[in-house]
């Protein structure tokens, strides 16, 4: 009787793995037919659709499925209303854990992305084009709020993820309405990233960069390699790269970006650290900087004192550029000029004190003109430099000694005390006067 059993249990379970077998190769079959195929793009196209503002058009491409949680795609596109392609993606692998779904997570082990693409553009009212793609249902979000299981949340877990060969082009108004937009571009993009995780109800995350690359032409930057991780709160993302490689410099960075809300600019609180860097990959960034030689700093970035303003904090400065040697610390104010549009005003240097071993003066006639100091002055300059400093065209120097060494007369020596206003954004040189003792 008992064999009987085993037998007769056998046989329906043999039944029944052979039917699921069955099954799933049934529905492997149906959609990997031209017209299960064909049933599944425009399905999915729908059900995606539902989730995007009306005029937003979603192309799928070659997508292939498969019950064992696989997804293929041969290229996406997204564009908004007007018809601009905002999102363009090439061949995409994913591979996806389904019994996880359940308990509402999106368990992704596996993700490749090749030639993703993204327009951002920014219209003259601060919006963004990508904040109308979505779907704004205010009677959806009525009802999600009255019931919780509608709007319940959902947890994103990234195992390993690929991006390769990515474009960003970036388009926002000129700082003159007057002049055309400005758009950069942000290419050869390569993103890897490891174990990562996001909540969609509470809004965090944390992501793990294993590799990022990216080239520019405005600034002039090819990060080469940047590695470490993200955390994203509601309110702010914090960045914590211990390593980061632009053109032949080496920096850390850490802090974190306040999420900006309505008219707010984000809140910035980052300290960088730089290890080794080539002043020719910072040029870009201001005409202070020597188009030649090398140095390492400390620098905090935080918000200026006026909107529109960027606080840059230097600390352990060390420049090494031709015979010139300066080590020091000084805090630059860079961005709006304010209400008068004084250009001299759009860089401001404060708090300056450097000691130099030498200080050259061709480095200054580099970086100030040929009139900053005056001909027939040729030498090099020894000591303490301090200034309170301010705009660059009223530039506040506080008496400081120092020793010229005169390179016409085979090194002679002079000690003099200096202080005083410089216009050093001048083509000619300007005292305000200038007290020499």
């Amino acid at each position: 009787m008992r064999r009987r059993v085993r037998v007769m249990l056998g046989a329906a379970l043999g039944v029944s793995g052979t039917v699921a077998l069955l099954i799933v190769g049934g529905i492997t079959l149906m959609l990997r037919s031209e017209r299960g195929r064909a049933w599944t793009t425009r399905r999915t196209t729908a059900l995606l659709q539902e989730q995007l503002a009306p005029g937003t058009q979603l192309a799928l491409h070659g997508l292939r499925l498969t019950p064992i949680g696989s997804v293929m795609l041969d290229s996406v596109t997204l564009a908004d209303s007007s018809g601009q392609r905002v999102v363009s993606l090439g061949r995409v692998e994913a591979r996806l854990a389904l019994g996880p779904l359940l308990d509402r997570e999106l368990r992704v082990p596996s993700l490749r992305v090749e030639h993703p693409t993204v327009a951002l553009v920014q219209g003259a009212n601060g919006d963004w084009n990508v904040a109308g793609l979505a779907r704004r249902d205010s009677a959806d979000s009525a009802t999600a709020s009255a019931d919780p299981a509608a709007g319940a949340a959902w947890r994103i877990r990234l195992e390993d993820a690929r991006l390769e060969q990515g474009t960003v082009t970036l388009t926002t108004p000129d700082s003159l309405p007057s002049l055309p937009a400005v758009t950069r571009s942000y290419r050869e993009i390569t993103l890897a990233l490891g174990p990562s995780a996001f909540s969609t109800g509470e809004g965090r995350g944390d992501v793990t960069i294993a590799q990022l690359a990216v080239s520019a032409d405005d600034p002039p930057l090819r990060l080469r390699e940047a590695s470490g991780r993200v955390g994203i709160a509601p309110d702010s993302i914090g960045l914590d790269l211990p390593r980061i490689t632009i053109n032949d410099s080496r920096l850390a960075l850490n802090g974190r970006i306040g999420i900006p809300t309505g008219n707010e600019e984000a809140r910035l609180d980052l300290a960088v650290r730089g290890e080794r860097i080539n002043l020719a990959d910072l040029t870009w960034a201001s005409d202070l900087v020597p188009a030649a030689g090398s140095g390492s700093a400390r620098l905090r970035i935080v918000n200026g004192p006026r909107r529109g303003v960027t606080r840059y904090v230097l600390t352990d400065v060390v420049i090494q550029a031709g015979d010139s040697d300066l080590r020091g610390r000084l805090v630059a104010d860079v961005g709006d000029g304010g209400d008068g549009g004084d250009a001299g005003n759009a860089v401001e240097v404060r708090d300056l004190d450097m000691k130099a071993a030498p200080l050259d003066l061709v480095l200054v006639r580099e970086l100030f003109g040929d009139s900053v100091p005056p001909p027939p002055f040729d030498g090099r300059l020894r000591g303490r430099v301090r200034a309170r400093g301010g705009p660059l065209d009223r530039w506040q120097l506080d008496s400081s000694t120092l020793i010229y060494e005169d390179r016409r007369l085979g090194g002679a020596e002079s000690r003099f005390t200096v202080s005083g206003t410089l216009d050093l954004t001048a083509t000619e040189t300007r005292l305000f006067p200038l007290l020499v003792r």
